[in-house]
């Protein structure tokens, strides 16, 4: 970037020649700089999507709650409410709730999000939901 005293001053500017350390440690630098800067803004837009998503199950929570303590709503409502809220937000097939004594041992959801089938852990990432 740097030239002899005989060059114009303009073309000392306006130029992208690499001639000395100085000029090579200037271009490390900015780029340096570059990709910090667009690390920071890409990982401001993914923060800002996970509190958008965030508040988003949060309002939706609230409505079933709200739903659930009103005295308008039927236990059958809330029941459809919140299978609708679990199909939606763990991207289910279907879901349903029974009630009374379970038969045998289907699949529990526990409120650690863990599932167990038969007691022991089902592994989601590796083996999806399980039938039932």
């Amino acid at each position: 970037m740097r030239y002899g005293s005989g060059e114009p001053a303009r073309h000392r500017r306006q130029s992208f020649h690499i001639e000395d350390r100085a000029d090579i440690e200037t271009a490390v630098l900015l780029l340096v700089v570059g990709l910090i800067v667009s690390q920071l803004a890409a990982r401001a837009r993914t923060m800002k999507r996970v509190a958008v998503t965030d508040a988003t199950h949060l309002e939706r929570l609230h409505g079933t709650t709200r739903l659930a303590r009103s005295g308008t709503s039927s236990s059958d409502d809330v029941v459809q409410r919140v299978r609708h809220e679990l199909i939606d937000v763990l991207e289910l097939r279907a879901c349903r709730f029974e009630y009374g004594t379970l038969i045998g041992r289907p699949p529990r959801l526990d409120p650690d999000g863990t599932v167990k089938v038969d007691c022991w852990i089902w592994d989601l990432e590796r083996q999806g939901w399980p039938e039932g």
